[in-house]
């Protein structure tokens, strides 16, 4: 429902992250950086955890359109779903440094 309705991240319970790419030296650092979480840390821990998904995240790759106002100041205009995701490493699971990640893909095929 996010994309259907056109939402604009809050940082609250939607989040952006930015991909470690040094243009300059055309390299890649395969990972991404999250500038501030303590929204979704705060909205976890008061949150009704008799759900299952109390702690659950989903990422999703999206692009990001940007508008540059007269001042210089950039305002995201729209957040779409990126359906180009070429890789994904995902580190450690939740309880031995050795532990297995759950991962579900969902994803989208154009006819």
């Amino acid at each position: 429902s996010f994309f259907e309705h056109n939402n604009i991240y809050n940082n609250k319970n939607s989040f952006v992250a930015s991909w470690a790419y040094n243009a300059a030296q055309g390299s890649f650092n395969n990972s991404y950086t999250f500038n501030n979480i303590a929204g979704m840390i705060s909205s976890m821990y008061n949150s009704d955890r008799t759900s299952a998904n109390w702690n659950k995240v989903v990422l999703v790759p999206v692009e990001i359109k940007t508008t540059t106002t007269s001042a210089g100041t950039k305002t995201v205009v729209k957040v779409t779903n990126n359906m180009a995701l070429t890789s994904t490493r995902l580190v450690k699971g939740t309880e031995a440094d050795d532990s297995p990640i759950k991962l579900s893909v969902i994803y989208s095929r154009f006819k």
